[in-house]
Protein backbone atom coordinates (compact mmCIF):
# COMPACT_ATOMS: atom_id res chain seq x y z
CA UNK A 1 0.00 0.00 0.00
CA UNK A 2 1.88 3.46 -0.92
CA UNK A 3 1.62 6.41 1.29
CA UNK A 4 -0.74 7.87 -1.49
CA UNK A 5 -3.58 5.72 -1.30
CA UNK A 6 -3.04 5.44 2.50
CA UNK A 7 -3.26 9.07 2.40
CA UNK A 8 -6.32 9.37 0.08
CA UNK A 9 -8.32 6.73 2.25
CA UNK A 10 -7.28 9.17 5.80
CA UNK A 11 -8.36 11.96 4.05
CA UNK A 12 -12.15 10.58 3.07
CA UNK A 13 -12.61 10.13 6.35
CA UNK A 14 -11.69 13.34 7.87
CA UNK A 15 -14.51 15.42 9.63
CA UNK A 16 -13.78 18.77 7.55
CA UNK A 17 -14.11 16.34 4.33
CA UNK A 18 -17.56 14.77 5.93
CA UNK A 19 -19.00 18.33 7.33
CA UNK A 20 -17.98 20.57 4.04
CA UNK A 21 -20.39 19.40 1.37
CA UNK A 22 -23.36 19.21 4.09
CA UNK A 23 -22.72 22.70 4.68
CA UNK A 24 -22.20 23.86 0.85
CA UNK A 25 -25.43 21.91 0.46
CA UNK A 26 -27.23 24.21 2.89
CA UNK A 27 -25.38 26.95 1.74
CA UNK A 28 -26.63 26.31 -1.75
CA UNK A 29 -30.23 25.84 -0.07
CA UNK A 30 -30.21 29.20 0.83
CA UNK A 31 -28.79 31.02 -2.53
CA UNK A 32 -30.76 28.95 -4.71
CA UNK A 33 -28.72 29.89 -7.56
CA UNK A 34 -26.37 27.50 -9.54
CA UNK A 35 -25.78 23.42 -9.19
CA UNK A 36 -24.47 21.66 -6.22
CA UNK A 37 -21.99 19.55 -6.30
CA UNK A 38 -20.36 17.74 -3.06
CA UNK A 39 -17.04 17.56 -5.24
CA UNK A 40 -16.88 21.22 -5.01
CA UNK A 41 -16.39 21.35 -1.31
CA UNK A 42 -14.25 18.48 -1.12
CA UNK A 43 -10.81 19.62 0.05
CA UNK A 44 -7.60 17.97 -0.38
CA UNK A 45 -4.95 17.88 2.24
CA UNK A 46 -2.39 15.77 0.75
CA UNK A 47 0.25 18.05 0.56
CA UNK A 48 -0.37 19.68 3.80
CA UNK A 49 0.02 16.17 5.92
CA UNK A 50 3.25 15.43 3.59
CA UNK A 51 4.65 18.44 4.92
CA UNK A 52 3.36 17.95 8.54
CA UNK A 53 4.78 14.23 8.12
CA UNK A 54 8.34 16.09 7.12
CA UNK A 55 8.51 18.43 9.79
CA UNK A 56 7.93 16.40 12.21
CA UNK A 57 10.27 13.65 10.64
CA UNK A 58 12.99 16.50 10.43
CA UNK A 59 12.21 17.60 14.44
CA UNK A 60 12.86 14.07 15.38
CA UNK A 61 15.99 14.05 13.82
CA UNK A 62 17.13 17.21 14.78
CA UNK A 63 16.32 16.33 18.25
CA UNK A 64 18.56 14.01 18.21
CA UNK A 65 21.44 15.27 16.92
CA UNK A 66 21.22 17.73 19.87
CA UNK A 67 20.81 15.09 22.45
CA UNK A 68 23.68 13.39 21.24
CA UNK A 69 26.04 16.13 20.66
CA UNK A 70 25.86 16.94 24.61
Amino acid sequence: MSLKSVAEQFMNRTIINLVMPKIGKVAFQFAMAGSYSPNEYHINFLFVNIVAICLVVVGVALGYKFYKAK
